[in-house]
């Protein structure tokens, strides 16, 4: 009998190990956002300024559409944040984040984005961008705060 309360008593201690930090978790993923603001030499907005169209305007990586990319007449948008395309970040750490952006059926741009990747608990990747470069061009980001990032590209 106390064989059998030993095995018992062992058999529960060890099936009560660690709860996996990571069960039952709802996770709000962070996502950075890249706002490309396209300007002309005297920074005037050219999706403002009609030059292009913002329902014309989408970006893509490795075949897959990112719709809608610009916002413009949207009430729920601040207007710091209207008539700029947006981004939402992802990709490798291996150069390989080659985007175009689509500004009109004749003219497309290429956007180049070097990151870091950085696991995080619960199997979450976070990227960082490292570097920006547009149509060849670096860009510094500009921090706008809630892990969004802006650059003006001058057209």
């Amino acid at each position: 009998m106390k064989k059998i309360l030993l095995l018992i008593t062992l058999t529960v201690f060890l099936s009560c190990g660690e709860k996996d930090p990571c069960e039952d978790v709802i996770i709000d993923i962070l996502q950075q956002t890249l706002l490309i603001e396209l300007v002309d030499s005297s920074g005037n907005n050219l999706i403002e300024n009609n030059k292009y169209v913002a329902d014309n305007i989408y970006v893509e990586r490795d075949g897959y559409k990112n719709l809608p990319s610009v916002y413009s007449d949207e009430s729920f948008i601040p207007d710091a944040y209207r008539n700029l395309i947006f981004l939402t970040i992802y990709g490798t750490e291996k150069n390989e984040n080659i985007w175009t952006v689509f500004l009109n059926n004749e003219e497309t741009d290429t956007l180049k984005i070097d990151l870091k990747t950085e696991d995080v608990s619960c199997s979450v990747t976070f990227y960082e961008i490292l570097n920006v470069s547009y149509n060849d061009i670096n860009y510094d980001l500009i921090d706008l705060g809630n892990n969004t990032y802006k650059i003006t590209v001058v057209k």
